[in-house]
């Protein structure tokens, strides 16, 4: 299996900032532009990735699209986020908030986004962190389930007329708020509810989020099964291979692998904490780990698997499992 083929995104390049350190670790980058950005991670990442993935409208936007794809280059503009949830105008939720105004502005920042996805082949991500609540018991949480329901599938509707696949990826809370994006059974819970109001099944994907998912103490691996059962996984954001154990590892990657993941086009993004680390070296590292575990998942033919499964006998599957993940 050849590597995977990654996606940065632009602020993992950043100045770093984490509650800890609210003026990041590297404000030596605090002034620079996104072109001079893309410049950056290009030099230092060169064929470690694919592409950059931007905000829309805060890090690409309508005026300074075309001199970042000539920036770019070869490498392609996979994914663009509408980073609605970003701007304060809308901390008071974006297809939810309760003005009706500010939810037509957000349908039209995604429209924007999509314009540009049309025009540079580049998926269109949504992270609704904005579209939250405080109590489970709150009154307007049905009304908010059913705002955002219907500004989600305006937004499908459009990108189809567009021809520009449409994705969610669950998102964690800030600040005592619930996101109501918060896990991939609520978004399953989502794709099944549009579904049923007759959109195509290919119409809306989903990005399945490592970091969610084991915050959650949930299995990636058992989601990224249900989400290729139902054929909507367009993506997966991973995590820091320290909170993996290897053999978790090698099955959510074998996963992956035996179902095709990637000949497609699936976006695979890496996730990590603000650090005082230098930042290409960090991602190199993270690349290199899960690079080598999908090589090992692999080399390790589904036949063997069913064989397993016939016979019922897990403990030389196991031992089988240790033999490749200790081979180089």
């Amino acid at each position: 299996m050849k590597q995977l083929c990654y996606t940065l995104k632009l602020s993992s390049f950043g100045i770093g900032q984490s509650s800890l350190m609210p003026h990041g670790y590297h404000p030596e980058y605090g002034n620079e532009s996104p072109v001079d950005r893309t410049l950056r991670i290009l030099d230092e990442m060169g064929d470690m990735i694919g592409g950059i993935e931007y905000k829309y409208p805060i890090e690409l936007h309508e005026n300074n699209a075309s001199l970042i794809m000539k920036v770019t280059g070869a490498k392609k503009i996979p994914s663009i986020e509408v980073a609605y949830s970003r701007l304060s105008q809308y901390r008071e939720g974006g297809f939810i908030n309760p003005l009706k105004r500010k939810r037509d502005e957000v349908l039209q920042l995604v429209k924007g986004a999509i314009e540009l996805g049309a025009e540079y082949s580049a998926a269109v991500i949504i992270r609704p962190f904005c579209e939250s609540y405080l109590y489970p018991i709150s009154p307007g949480l049905e009304k908010s389930w059913d705002l955002f329901m219907e500004g989600i599938i305006q937004s499908i509707e459009y990108a189809q007329s567009k021809k520009v696949q449409l994705m969610l990826e669950p998102v964690q809370g800030d600040a005592g708020l619930i996101p109501l994006l918060d896990s991939t059974l609520k978004s399953l819970y989502l794709v099944q509810k549009i579904r049923g109001m007759g959109l195509k099944a290919d119409s809306l994907k989903l990005i399945l989020s490592a970091n969610i998912l084991k915050n959650k103490s949930e299995s990636p691996s058992e989601m990224a099964v249900l989400l290729f059962k139902e054929n909507i996984l367009g993506g997966v954001t991973l995590n820091s291979f320290l909170n993996w154990n290897q053999e978790e590892a090698f099955w959510f990657s074998w996963i992956l692998n035996s179902k095709g993941f990637g000949k497609k086009g699936e976006l695979v993004g890496i996730d990590l904490l603000p650090s005082p680390q230098g930042q290409a070296e960090t991602f190199k590292v993270e690349m290199e780990y899960w690079n080598s575990f999908f090589e090992k998942a692999a080399r390790f033919p589904k036949t063997k698997i069913n064989e397993y499964q016939k016979s019922g006998e897990i403990p030389p599957l196991r031992r089988e499992i240790q033999k490749i993940l200790i081979s180089h």
